[in-house]
């Protein structure tokens, strides 16, 4: 038997569905990451803290891969999975230092 969500719909193939997409955008990511171009300005405070600090779980993905504002959505959304890892918060002048990088060299 098929769970249904009361309307008809099928939860669980909306389930698989979700997760195959959410697998292949983070292989996606994974395999642009690799494969890309080292960090602009690599050298600089900013490009050092973003490579430290976002590569504690994953590769430091080129700034241009993502506009301004997709960087600040993101940048949300990493502080809220930091928490929810356990991890400290950035210092709000790191974060400051990160997002102003990831501005400058977005898309």
């Amino acid at each position: 038997m098929i769970e249904t969500d009361g309307q008809g719909e099928d939860v669980a193939g909306a389930n698989r569905v979700g997760a195959m997409v959410s697998f292949g955008l983070a292989l996606t990511l994974l395999l642009v990451g690799a494969c890309s171009p080292p960090l602009p300005d690599a050298e600089s405070p900013a490009a050092r803290l973003y490579a430290r600090e976002c590569g504690i779980c994953h590769v430091a993905y080129p700034p241009h891969m993502l506009k301004p504002a997709m960087w600040e959505m993101q940048m949300g959304r990493m502080a809220l999975l930091r928490s929810q890892r356990g991890l400290s918060p950035l210092p709000p002048p790191d974060a400051k230092a990160i997002l102003d990088y990831l501005k400058k060299h977005a898309g």
